[in-house]
């Protein structure tokens, strides 16, 4: 049985910690003041790394003991003055404030400050990559890291301005903070100039993941989705009858409002190319050799269109957000949490900074739990990082020295990984906004399998609109005649993209 005065004291502390976590970018980080970027520089402390393994069992770093002379390591990253969501704030904190995720990040930088001689400090900005444009035209040697949003990272890349980072000293891949797999997928032509490690928290938080009301699936007989992704059977096939179970016009009037119940709420449009990189379908796949090719017009892909479209276009039993402007008299963004919030909706696509707003409003049982795969032949659950908000990082070529540029992200990659990683995860996902051993494994599976798509990052030839905008918008199965029109120009793209990469230098 749910313990349902647990729900309430957590809730209430989940309320109260609400603004650390959804806007965890804001304290001790740049803020911007008209449109320029403040630099904020971390100051001396004596403060320590809290642990979360016995030292040795912790794999270490292969760095050399080495003195940098007081030298500043600074990251330029990404900053919303409205939607903290957007911040990458896994860069530096000013202080311990008693919020466990900002002090993970303030205690990791100051033992690698004080280890290494060195200071760490943030530079975040809404137009960041402007900043990066400009410095590098002005050869300003000033930002030792880049983030930026995936949608906005193709322009910095083929501008030249990141070097590839298999030739950037001390950065091991081969080590347990970074993933091989993602590398492979972000790889042009042999070539890796931006990517993820365990250092990186804002490609966590704007991971998509779902939600699912347990006492709704109860209350009607259904499973509960968990053990199903365990042995292997969460489909895309189970998750659609679920949703059509559950379905109703609760008042009869003929038309699916906030008030009725859904089966399936999605916070946008993305949300369908979410399933659809959940089903292991890609637009570009990175091959053996390290080429590039377009490989999404197959059976594959008809077979999961079919299955995604039939789950999230009935407009009976599942609702974009995006289709409820001028509908509602608040924030349309908000519908899909509003009627799962409300107890009306079995399933939501959302993202990890959602968790603190369904536990302070949640007055049922809710899991977590991944993308359903497409049948159970699927070899594992992908995940996919949104397109929007999640970011990647790279080194600038105009940083100051790429030995230090390397040796310091590696130096974080590896600290992130027993420290701000776990605070992030094990604290503030897990143990904060939900309530069972399960879900926090679910978590721990949709992270580790973090699914990138290099024809998503360049939107090649403009093929992944189909699957974020044309299919969800129209409600029906465009892809072929869409793939058609689009086919030519994705392929000089693709072909267009394969020379800048092999003219960049670095």
């Amino acid at each position: 049985m749910y313990d349902f005065g647990k729900r309430i004291i957590a809730a209430a502390m989940a309320a109260a910690l609400m603004l650390p976590l959804t806007s965890c970018g804001e304290a001790g980080t740049a803020s911007l003041q008209g449109e320029q970027a403040v630099r904020i520089d971390a100051a001396p402390s004596d403060g320590t790394v809290a642990e979360t393994e016995a030292a040795e069992e912790r794999v270490k770093p292969d760095l050399p003991d080495t003195d940098w002379g007081g030298m500043t390591f600074t990251a330029l990253g990404h900053m919303h003055p409205t939607y903290s969501q957007f911040d990458n704030f896994e860069i530096y904190a000013e202080a311990e404030n008693g919020e466990v995720v900002n002090d993970s990040i303030y205690q990791r930088n100051r033992a690698l400050e004080e280890k290494y001689n060195v200071k760490i400090a943030a530079v975040l900005d809404l137009d960041q990559n402007n900043l990066l444009k400009n410095a590098t035209a002005a050869g300003d040697q000033i930002y030792d890291l880049f983030f930026s949003p995936i949608r906005e990272t193709a322009v910095n890349i083929t501008s030249g301005y990141l070097l590839d980072l298999n030739k950037v000293p001390y950065l091991d891949f081969s080590k347990p903070w970074w993933n091989e797999e993602v590398n492979e997928e972000l790889s042009l032509w042999g070539r890796l100039f931006m990517t993820t490690s365990d250092f990186a928290l804002e490609d966590k938080k704007r991971t998509y993941i779902l939600g699912f009301n347990r006492d709704l699936a109860k209350d009607f007989g259904l499973d509960d989705v968990i053990p199903h992704v365990d042995d292997g059977t969460w489909t895309i096939d189970l998750m659609t009858d679920m949703v059509k179970t559950v379905s109703s016009d609760l008042d009869g009037d003929g038309v699916m409002t906030d008030k009725d119940r859904y089966g399936l709420t999605m916070d946008s449009y993305i949300s369908f190319a979410n399933f659809t990189r959940g089903c292991d379908v890609s637009i570009i796949t990175a091959n053996d050799d390290g080429s590039n090719e377009i490989t999404v017009n197959n059976s594959r892909t008809a077979a999961a269109l079919e299955k995604i479209i039939a789950l999230t276009c009935d407009t009976n039993q599942a609702v974009f957000c995006d289709d409820q402007y001028g509908k509602v008299d608040y924030d349309h963004w908000s519908y899909a949490a509003n009627v799962f919030t409300a107890g009306n909706g079995l399933f939501i696509t959302a993202f990890p900074q959602s968790l603190p707003n369904w536990s302070a409003k949640c007055e049922f049982d809710y899991g977590v739990v991944p993308n359903p795969k497409m049948d159970e032949s699927q070899e594992k659950y992908c995940s996919f990082p949104d397109s929007v908000g999640s970011t990647l990082m790279g080194i600038p070529i105009i940083c100051q020295n790429k030995d230090f540029s390397g040796f310091m992200l590696e130096a974080l990659s590896a600290e992130g990984k027993y420290t701000s990683l776990p605070a992030y995860i094990e604290t503030s996902c897990k143990t904060k906004y939900t309530y069972d051993e399960a879900s926090g494994r679910m978590l721990d599976l949709i992270f580790q399998n973090l699914s990138y798509d290099i024809g998503i990052i360049f939107d090649i030839g403009g093929l992944y609109s189909i699957f974020s905008v044309d299919i969800p918008k129209k409600k029906e199965n465009l892809f072929a005649s869409s793939y058609a029109k689009k086919e030519s120009k994705a392929i000089k793209a693709l072909d267009k993209l394969e020379g800048q990469i092999s003219e960049i230098e670095g």
